[in-house]
């Protein structure tokens, strides 16, 4: 957020660099336990998915159990077709089962 960032994360989270640090999914990781956490990434964005690798690393390294999920979807089919038969959903249903 101290970075050059796009406006709808000012309209999300507002211009307090405190409440950034108190909601920042990387300070919540230090700060206490977590659940298994399973980052789904779409492929088709540069960054998406080394971003969601670096922050699997990062929690890996303080040491929670982070699983990156690469889909050659986009963000929104990302979201629409989880539930939805076939390979996406299968893929999510076996991590969900291998941290039960």
């Amino acid at each position: 957020m101290a970075s050059r960032h796009a406006p709808l994360y000012d309209r999300a989270f507002g211009r307090d660099p405190a409440f950034w640090q108190s909601v920042s999914p990387l300070h919540v990781l230090q700060r206490k336990p977590s659940p298994p956490l399973l980052l789904v990434c779409s492929s088709l964005r540069g960054r998406s998915c080394p971003q969601a690798e670096a922050f699997a690393r990062k929690a890996t390294d303080w040491g929670h159990q982070a699983t990156v999920l690469p889909q050659d979807k986009g963000h929104m089919a990302i979201d629409r077709e989880l539930g939805l038969p076939g390979p996406y959903t299968d893929a999510v249903d076996r991590w969900i089962n291998s941290v039960l």
